[in-house]
């Protein structure tokens, strides 16, 4: 685990172990992202629900190439589309994932940031662990989320940020393009196209950047799920520690509390044996006085 670093060191990292094999990120990506976009153009709302369905399975798949590439090995784009038994789980996920950004986008954006970063990597943790549910991915990506939430949301927004503007550019260059080239119905299907292609080239480009980031985080800086079980142990044995010192001090201040009770009975039981002990001296001294006279009136 690897706590020393920022979201700028963790690309730069993320790109050193991609050295050699961009090419294979790259289409690897792409062929995740060109049908996604492509079935989303698709009219009344049909083709964004399509591209929500499948993009969970897509990009669990995309995961699994990633993990393939950073461990050294040569996967085939098979790999991408070969994960039958886990296509469910992906999907749900998938729609978990973005249903819950959106509505908290929608909520004045905190709540999707809240969830961004105790959720970041729940999908790389049910392909790590194929006997994990998608809850125990949930439950377990929440868990270790300790000390890096700042360096999820610093990367996270600033990748989110270039994809979003390169969305926001190709729409506004379709726009005027399409109003422009109208009499010429060819011409402005070409130069639309145009458009989308390079749309898709330039957000496949951020998105191998993105992954290959994901992936370098969770691999070398989330911590073990055991480090994160002992580490919320101990900080709620400190909180209850805390919480029963408040209510010694505030029992003490009423005279109420144990301590205070072991500390009265110590004070009595103290006086106890000193009065104990002078009424003892005070005896064995009238003994001595009754002996001294004695002798004296056999004189």
């Amino acid at each position: 685990m690897n706590t020393n670093v920022n979201c700028f060191t963790l690309m730069n990292t993320a790109c050193k172990k991609l050295k050699g094999n961009f090419g294979k990120a790259f289409l690897a990506t792409l062929v995740v992202i060109a049908p996604l976009v492509a079935i989303s153009f698709i009219p009344y709302y049909i083709g964004i629900v399509l591209a929500l369905f499948f993009s969970g399975y897509l990009f669990y798949g995309l995961i699994e190439y990633y993990k393939k590439l950073f461990k050294g090995e040569n996967p085939n784009l098979k790999v991408i589309f070969s994960n039958y038994s886990k296509f469910g789980a992906a999907t749900l996920m998938g729609i978990i994932n973005i249903i819950c950004m959106v509505i908290g986008f929608i909520l004045l954006i905190f709540p999707s940031i809240v969830f961004v970063i105790y959720y970041c990597v729940n999908m790389h943790i049910l392909s790590d662990q194929k006997e994990t549910s998608i809850l125990g991915a949930f439950n377990e990506n929440s868990t270790r989320m300790i000390g890096n939430k700042t360096l999820v949301l610093s990367y996270k927004i600033l990748l989110y940020f270039l994809m979003a503007l390169i969305i926001a550019a190709c729409g506004l260059l379709f726009v005027p393009i399409s109003t422009l080239y109208a009499s010429n119905f060819a011409l402005s299907i070409f130069l639309g196209i145009l458009v989308v292609i390079v749309g898709i080239i330039l957000l496949t480009l951020v998105n191998v950047l993105y992954q290959a980031t994901q992936m370098e985080f969770y691999l070398n800086c989330l911590p073990s799920k055991e480090y994160a079980d002992n580490y919320i142990r101990e900080n709620n044995q400190k909180v209850i520690e805390k919480r029963k010192a408040k209510a010694n001090s505030k029992n003490c201040s009423n005279g109420t509390c144990s301590n205070c009770e072991k500390e009265q009975t110590t004070t009595k039981t103290t006086e106890e044996t000193k009065d104990v002990t002078l009424e003892e001296n005070k005896v064995e001294k009238v003994v001595e006085e009754k002996k001294e006279n004695t002798k004296n009136n056999k004189k």
